[in-house]
């Protein structure tokens, strides 16, 4: 990685403890993934010291209920396309990385549009056309902006 180094592992017990729990697929630790996890297009990087790509959400409620307990900074991630920094883990720890949570589902009848963090605005847009409704984002580059995930 050009020099990258990871940073120190400030909470080496409770990142082994989640890889015992959710195993290696999920919980990535290798440079590589640590690294792009570590900025969005502001292009600040701050390394974490592991980087989880959940399956499920029992995924997520585990990886926070140890990061709780060991006081881990988490930090949410959905396709890290913003240019402000706010994915970025500046405090280190762990990347919740929800890339591939893209599901788009929109209720015709509502007018409403159920969407994960993945989920990319083209696509939404998309979804939304033979029903002809708007979806009604502020995308200052169509296709690229992503939908933010919510609280």
């Amino acid at each position: 990685m050009g020099g990258v180094s990871l940073p120190a592992q400030t909470h080496p017990a409770a990142t082994q403890a989640l890889l015992a729990k959710l195993g290696a697929e999920v919980v990535r630790t290798d440079e590589a993934s640590c690294f792009a996890a570590s900025f969005d297009n502001m292009r600040l990087s701050f390394m974490p010291e592991a980087v989880i790509r959940p399956a499920t959400e029992d995924d997520i409620g585990v990886t926070l209920k140890l990061a709780n307990e060991h006081r881990v900074p988490v930090t949410v991630r959905g396709r890290g396309t913003g240019t402000t920094g706010a994915c970025a883990p500046i405090k280190g720890g762990w990347v919740i990385h929800l890339d591939h949570w893209d599901q788009i589902e929109i209720d015709p009848v509502s007018a409403m549009a159920t969407v994960q963090p993945g989920a990319i605005t083209a696509h939404i847009n998309d979804r939304a056309a033979p029903d002809r409704k708007s979806t009604r984002l502020n995308s200052s580059h169509s296709g690229e902006s992503r939908m933010p995930s919510s609280a």
